[in-house]
């Protein structure tokens, strides 16, 4: 998320992402609200959410391409649909 936020920020919210990466004397929390700010001011949870899809889309394409038994895929298949619906 850091590195999506540091490629679309700009002018003052790009400012003020480095002011807080750079800083050294902070409260935690205040450093965690104003990054999360920036991030929702940027879209970011978007941004990765479509990244991840497509990630998804073609490690799914890639493993149908593989000749083994599709039941022998199984498994796998249930594991990344797990990991792309679980909460973060």
């Amino acid at each position: 998320m850091l590195i999506a936020a540091q490629k679309q920020a700009t002018g003052a919210v790009k400012n003020e992402l480095e002011k807080w990466l750079s800083a050294h004397d902070y409260i935690p929390k205040e450093k965690i609200a104003a990054v999360t700010a920036i991030y929702d001011k940027l879209s970011i949870k978007a941004i990765c959410e479509k990244k991840m899809d497509e990630y998804y889309s073609l490690a799914l394409k890639n493993l149908a391409e593989i000749s083994v038994d599709n039941n022998k895929k199984t498994p796998l298949k249930e594991l990344a649909e797990k990991l792309m619906k679980r909460n973060k």
